[in-house]
């Protein structure tokens, strides 16, 4: 999730109130990756392209992916791309397709 996004804005206004951005960056996933000095994660983000919230450029994946590779973490993220909806998407994941 990114506060760059409509749907974070929403969520995060309703959590820690408009008012208090610096609260928000810190449950954001893209500026909490850019601080990380942890162990090297595997981090896999699967995105259906056929999403309505990703086509609306609600969910940002790319913006995760530029930030894991400020913070050099390029190679501990893997993103996948499909061309299925996220209802398609669980569906398959559940069932193990």
């Amino acid at each position: 999730m990114s506060v760059r996004s409509e749907v974070s804005f929403k969520a995060f206004t309703g959590y820690f109130g408009a008012n208090n951005k610096s609260k928000w960056a810190e449950h954001d996933a893209t500026e909490l990756i850019k601080k990380y000095k942890g162990p090297k994660p595997d981090i896999l983000i699967d995105v259906g392209t056929g999403d309505n919230f990703y086509k609306q450029g609600q969910l940002l994946p790319e913006h995760f992916e530029a930030a894991a590779k400020e913070a050099g973490l390029a190679d501990s993220v893997k993103v996948r791309y499909q061309e299925v909806s996220s209802l398609n998407f669980l569906t398959i994941l559940i069932s193990g397709v």
